[in-house]
Parts: C-alpha cells; sequence; structure tokens
C-alpha cells in the first residue's frame, strides 16, 4: 500500500510540474501564496514547539493579519491559546480556547482538545466548578479520545476537581474509576507498554497534585484531609519511579507537608517569650494537637507501603528519606520544653491548664518503625 500511495504521489507531481510549464502565470502565483501559508504555519509550531511562546503569538497575530481567512485558522487560535497559557496570560488563552472550540464546531477532536485546555485554565483560575463542566463534556467524547486518556487523565482531572470542591463522594467515585481501570495492568511493568506506562503514573501525579492546589490558602483541617486523599496518589506514582512524573510527585509530596508543618510550628518559638504564660500553654496544646494529626496523617501512609524490597527506584529511596525526616521532625517538638515550666502544678491546675501531651500510640510508633528511624535523615531541601 505504501509503494503504492508513493506511486502515485510521484505521478501526481509530474502530472503539477507539466502543468505548470504551460500554465499561466496567475496559478503559479496563487500555489507559491500557498506554499508560503503553510511554510509560515509550520514555523509558528517549530517556535511553539521549541518553546519560543512570545515569538510564536507574535507570528500569530501577523499571520493572522496576513491571512484574515485560512484553514489553519481554528488549528492558530488553538496554539496561540497554548502559547499564552504557556507564557502566563491565563486570560487570553481562555479567550483563544474559546474562540478555537467555536471555530471546530464541526470538529469534535477539534473541540476535545480546546476543551481540555480550558479545564486547565479554569484550574488555574480556580474556578473548580467550570473546569469539572469542561472535563464532563470530554467524558461525552469518547470516540475522539484515546481509551487510557478516557479512563485515566480525565477522570483523575474530575476526582481532584471534586476534592478541591470538597465533595468527596464523587471525588471518590471518580478514584474508583480511575482505580478499577489500573488494575488491569497490574503488575505494570509487565502489562504496560511504555508510553502507556508513562500515561498511568502522569495520572496518579495528576490526581494527587491538582488535589493539593492551593492548599497553603486552607485552614489546617482542609490542608489535613486534602494531603490525606493526594499522598496515596503520590505515593503510587513513586512507586512506579520514571521521569519526570515520579520525581515530581516526590517534589509535591515533600512540599504539601512542608507547608502543613510549617503552618503549625512558624510561631513555636514566639510562645516561650510570651508574657502570658497561661494562654500561651494552651496555644501549644492546640499546636500540639495539631502536630498528632501530622503524626497519624504519615502513620495511615505508611500502611500503605509496599515493603522495602519490593521497590527499586531511586527516587522511591529518596521518598523514604524525606518522610522519615518529616516524621521525626514532629517527633521533636513533642521533646520541646513544655511552655509555662515556671509555673507551679497547683497554679496550673488553678488555671485549669491541660497535661502535658503525647503522641498517638507512641510504643507501636517506636517498636514499628524504630529500624527506619535509624536512617540517615536528608534535608528534602525545600
Amino acid at each position: 500500500m505504501k509503494i503504492l500511495l508513493a506511486f502515485c504521489l510521484v505521478l501526481a507531481a509530474c502530472a503539477i510540474q507539466s502543468r505548470n510549464d504551460k500554465a499561466p502565470a496567475k496559478k503559479s502565483v496563487a500555489k507559491v501564496k500557498k506554499s508560503k501559508m503553510q511554510k509560515s504555519f509550520e514555523e509558528i509550531n517549530e517556535l511553539y514547539q521549541n518553546g519560543y511562546y512570545p515569538e510564536s503569538i507574535q507570528k500569530i497575530k501577523a499571520f493572522q493579519k496576513k491571512y484574515a481567512v485560512s484553514k489553519y485558522e481554528a488549528e492558530l487560535l488553538f496554539l496561540q491559546g497554548k502559547a499564552l497559557f504557556a507564557d502566563g496570560d491565563i486570560a487570553g488563552a481562555e479567550k483563544s480556547f474559546r474562540a478555537s472550540q467555536s471555530m471546530w464546531s464541526k470538529s469534535l477532536l477539534g473541540q476535545a482538545k480546546s476543551l481540555y485546555f480550558l479545564s486547565q485554565v479554569y484550574e488555574r483560575q480556580n474556578l473548580d466548578a467550570k473546569a469539572i463542566a469542561s472535563l464532563l463534556q470530554l467524558l461525552k467524547m469518547p470516540k475522539v479520545l484515546d481509551e487510557r486518556f478516557y479512563q485515566l487523565d480525565v477522570p483523575a482531572k474530575l476526582a481532584a476537581a471534586y476534592a478541591r470542591e470538597g465533595n468527596i463522594a464523587e471525588a471518590s467515585r471518580y478514584h474508583s474509576r480511575v482505580d478499577a481501570y489500573l488494575k488491569k495492568f497490574i503488575p505494570l511493568e509487565e502489562n504496560l507498554e511504555k508510553e502507556s506506562y508513562g500515561l498511568v503514573n502522569l495520572s496518579l501525579h495528576s490526581i494527587g497534585e491538582n488535589s493539593l492546589v492551593n492548599n497553603k490558602a486552607r485552614n489546617f483541617q482542609e490542608q489535613v484531609e486534602a494531603i490525606r486523599y493526594s499522598q496515596e496518589f503520590l505515593l503510587r506514582s513513586i512507586e512506579m519511579g520514571g521521569e519526570p512524573w515520579a520525581a515530581k510527585s516526590l517534589y509535591r509530596f515533600q512540599l504539601a507537608y512542608r507547608d502543613l508543618l510549617n503552618s503549625v510550628v512558624a510561631s513555636w518559638a514566639e510562645l516561650y517569650r510570651w508574657k502570658d504564660q497561661v494562654a500561651a500553654i494552651k496555644i501549644q496544646k492546640q499546636k500540639l494537637a495539631q502536630l498528632d494529626q501530622i503524626h497519624k496523617l504519615i502513620l495511615a501512609l505508611e500502611e500503605l507501603l509496599l515493603p522495602r524490597d519490593a521497590v527499586n527506584n531511586d527516587v522511591y529511596k529518596d521518598f523514604l528519606v524525606a518522610k522519615d525526616a518529616i516524621k521525626k521532625e514532629v517527633e521533636i517538638y513533642f521533646h520541646e520544653p513544655e511552655v509555662g515550666q515556671g509555673l507551679t502544678d497547683a497554679a496550673k491546675k488553678l488555671e485549669g491548664m491541660p497535661v502535658p501531651m503525647k503522641l498517638s500510640s507512641p510504643k507501636e510508633t517506636k517498636k514499628k518503625y524504630q529500624k527506619q528511624m535509624q536512617i540517615p535523615l536528608v534535608d528534602p531541601n525545600l
């Protein structure tokens, strides 16, 4: 078939050349203009692919001015949206993606491409309801989406968006859909070709990453719940290994815990300098209760860990070190001197001050993880 197609193309080229020898000048000019248009489009695409976003945006505007109508119109609007998005102009990107979606009114594939990137725009704008609406529209287009994209990436983004909205029931429903599809490929190493393996890892990372969007701006309890939901996905991504998603998942895991821990201990030292030590010790008790929640969160994560010899990749080893470092730091704060030590027990009792707090299940922690705590800790440098 390929040989026949090539032969036909050669014949067509010869025929075109033969006609060009006899054709009037106007047709020749028309052919040149068409060639220039295609060449301009290819140059713009190459600029975008190589990361020259401002330059590609300028070229697109020049192209649109020169060729008011062209077969590349919708594709250029879409490309312009991606370049604007990458360059940080989110509002401009939204306008371009909406325009390309409208131009592609008769192309389901084109609409799907625009909807997907519109959902990313809405994620960046913290408009989760709009992101969900776009993604739900995508799920109505199974014929134009790659199966694993349809079964993994879109549901993963929906799970994350619903989680950010606090709709855990819907988040769990899409989580279960992703999980059920992934089980078809376990053990992943044996049943997934390289390209699909990367897509699975991307989907796992996507759920974990997107569930934590703007997590730092949330209150403590909301941050805890977001991490509780996301950390299993980040862990599975790390276990799979491979660049770049495992490393990105490790970074996101460290950053989420670092932000959560800092929100509790940032003003810890100040408590010892408060004049009102009665008030200070009550605040310290609240902080210790929060640290205990962080400790429980890490214990819950450790319940999900595979045996140490079951995973063999460098990112996973770095993850174990980082996890232990965070856990150790939490435990250190429980050995810090108690605020208000200068007060007598009778004075504390009179003021209704609480007894010193301890970590949940400290004996179990010491017994179960004693060997892990002997591993040299490495600063995660976040």
